[in-house]
């Protein structure tokens, strides 16, 4: 009796251990993924006003600002914290976004979405261009074609993230220009000509073609840059009202370049012609372009065949003065 009870005690308790082992664990809550919601400003500074000390939501346009309709696109990239910015360490890679008139990021294919545990870096850049990958990673950009419609085509942009985590989704790109800009005005001087409109403006034997390194966000000469001349394009100036509601104030000439030493290109000119196309009038180019910034230049026209540059700077896009003369 005694050993029939020890056996069936014995069999109870295998029973009972294979109960617990049959049972699942019970399931943790499933961890939804978090996708990064992007904004993005630019430096202070449109093409007409400058000041690279504060941020808006602007872009360096002749409206000062995005679109807003939609039409300016974005690339963001994402890659594992610190990494070094190869295909081996994307996590996203040239993620198309387009972007709303007030800087928000909205995806054109697909969100991208944090990792669950680890931090992450962003980089962004402007304009979009599809076949930018981890392993290719630069745009050539052509500075041949000054027009107002064209300006911004020629801009770079680019701006970078660290250490961000799906702890805040929210992740706002400070944009700077990788780009340098030339703003040229015209003041009649002893010449005679009002120095209003119509004139002609050339830029002599500047580089024409840059490489946006989107990993890096800086623009450089290819070995061949393809130096040449451009014409720039008039641009009105109104006071406060715009052109329906302000009085016409001046006129200028805006050239985006890209960074360049004077050393590289020494022999470079402006080359101002009267509207009655009788007169040219030429200044040296020996300043240095440089990404991010404003090169400012007042062109005081004299007696023909002399000009004065009365005032040049190239600063964070606010002007210092320097005087010049040229023959």
């Amino acid at each position: 009796m005694k050993k029939y009870l020890i056996f069936a005690t014995l069999v109870a308790m295998v029973f009972v251990g294979c109960k617990k082992n049959t049972t699942a664990p019970p399931k943790k809550p499933t961890e939804k993924p978090v996708a990064a919601k992007f904004s993005g400003n630019i430096l202070k500074g449109s093409i007409l006003e400058g000041d690279v000390t504060a941020t808006v939501s602007t872009r360096v346009d002749l409206e000062g600002g995005w679109s807003g309709r939609g039409a300016d696109e974005v690339g963001v990239s994402m890659f594992a914290e610190g990494s070094e910015r190869t295909a081996e360490n994307v996590l996203a890679d040239n993620i198309p976004y387009k972007v709303n008139g007030n800087g928000r990021f909205s995806p054109k294919s697909a969100d991208i979405y944090f990792p669950t545990k680890n931090k992450v870096d962003f980089i962004a850049y402007h304009p979009y261009n599809p076949k930018v990958t981890a392993t290719n990673h630069t745009v050539d950009v052509l500075f041949s074609s000054q027009t107002l419609a064209n300006l911004s085509k020629m801009e770079c942009i680019w701006a970078t993230v660290t250490g961000q985590s799906n702890m805040e989704s929210a992740v706002n790109f400070n944009f700077k220009r990788a780009q340098g800009l030339i703003h040229i005005t015209i003041a009649a001087g002893s010449s005679g000509y009002p120095a209003l409109s119509r004139w002609e403006v050339t830029l002599d034997k500047v580089p024409t073609l840059g490489t946006f390194n989107v990993k890096t966000g800086i623009v450089s000469l290819p070995s061949d840059p393809k130096p040449a001349s451009v014409k720039l394009e008039e641009f009105a100036i109104y006071t406060e009202g715009g052109s329906r509601g302000g009085r016409l104030a001046s006129f200028a000439w805006y050239a985006q370049l890209p960074p360049h030493q004077n050393t590289q290109f020494g022999d470079r000119l402006i080359r101002v012609t009267s509207p009655d196309k009788k007169h040219t009038y030429i200044v040296p180019l020996k300043q240095n372009v440089e990404a991010g910034k404003r090169h400012r230049i007042k062109i005081e026209l004299q007696k023909f065949g002399e000009a004065k540059m009365t005032s040049s700077s190239i600063t964070d896009w606010v002007e210092t003065s320097i005087i010049l003369n040229a023959e």
